[in-house]
């Protein structure tokens, strides 16, 4: 049986001991790691000599389920998210009923990275293993860690999924998910949190599309900011001063830009073609100012699309 007693040697102190005790009786340390907080502030060199008994114990129960878990617990801490996601798989294969090893596996498959940056066929993984765990036991930060991926991904690249986010995010308040439960898990995921995953006020449907509720000058955008294009934008502007700059949702800048280009081809209008300096001069600022609302425009839309990427 790969769930049977291991003898192995304590990855503390070195002291005798085997995988049905929860601490060393010596150095009164963890024998057999089951949780990511169980290493998530040991130290790196402790946290080497936990990954290296381990790998001596593997050596003659490589199916070990317990033991291929707290090397994957070993791994994951070191960001080895490859060698982690093995041993997590592998412990899965006789200990299916364990739910923090599917939750664990999904943390694996993304790498450290956002959800965003990852293809979809990992990212179905994900969901698979999240549904999973949840199957065997609803937890509010498995609900929560879908939350995640539903908005990072799904959300932020306009692809329908039912529940969607904010859904999940509810069930996850529901079940009870703490603060420090969503800590730890940025915290285990390696990024940054996003704002909208905020339990403490949980958005309507009806306005989700009409909010980006995060802090700061990103409030000022509104609901089409999701819509931008970077290219869109650059056409507008091309096309027409202050039309690229309104679409980026610079209203004011881009009807002042409109506003002047109508008056100077008022002026060319009602001046005569020959030899009119007037006109020379119309055109040479209309040139102008259509030059700077392209390159104001490409900013600011890089500056949007860098802060939706960021959140």
């Amino acid at each position: 049986m790969s769930t049977e007693v291991v003898n192995l040697m304590c990855p503390s102190c070195g002291a005798p001991t085997d995988t049905s005790q929860k601490v060393c009786e010596f150095c009164q340390r963890p024998i057999v790691v089951t949780t990511f907080n169980s290493v998530s502030d040991m130290p790196m060199a402790e946290l080497n000599k936990y990954a290296n008994a381990y790998k001596k114990a593997l050596a003659e129960n490589p199916e070990n389920a317990d033991i291929n878990a707290s090397i994957g617990m070993c791994y994951l801490k070191l960001k080895l998210h490859e060698k982690a996601l093995e041993a997590f798989e592998k412990a899965i294969e006789s200990n299916f009923d364990n739910s923090e090893l599917f939750f664990y596996s999904a943390i694996c498959l993304l790498n450290g990275k956002k959800a965003s940056l990852l293809d979809r066929a990992t990212i179905d993984k994900t969901m698979k293993y999240l549904d999973s765990a949840i199957m065997i036991e609803p937890r509010g930060i498995y609900y929560f860690a879908k939350a995640y991926v539903k908005l990072d991904y799904f959300e932020r690249k306009f692809l329908k999924i039912s529940p969607k986010w904010n859904e999940e995010l509810a069930k996850a308040k529901e079940a009870g998910v703490s603060e420090t439960d969503i800590k730890n898990f940025y915290s285990v995921l390696g990024v940054n949190p996003l704002s909208r995953l905020d339990i403490s006020s949980l958005p309507q449907e009806d306005n989700i599309r009409l909010s980006i509720a995060d802090e700061g000058p990103k409030q000022t955008f509104t609901a089409f900011k999701k819509k931008k294009s970077m290219f869109e934008a650059l056409l507008l502007a091309f096309i027409f001063p202050g039309a690229g700059l309104i679409y980026v949702g610079k209203i004011l800048y881009g009807v002042i830009w409109l506003l002047i280009s109508i008056i100077l081809f008022i002026i060319v209008g009602n001046t005569e073609n020959e030899g009119s300096e007037v006109m020379s001069v119309a055109i040479i600022i209309w040139t102008i100012i259509q030059v700077i609302t392209i390159i104001a425009t490409g900013i600011k839309t890089w500056q949007i699309n860098k802060d939706d990427f960021e959140e």
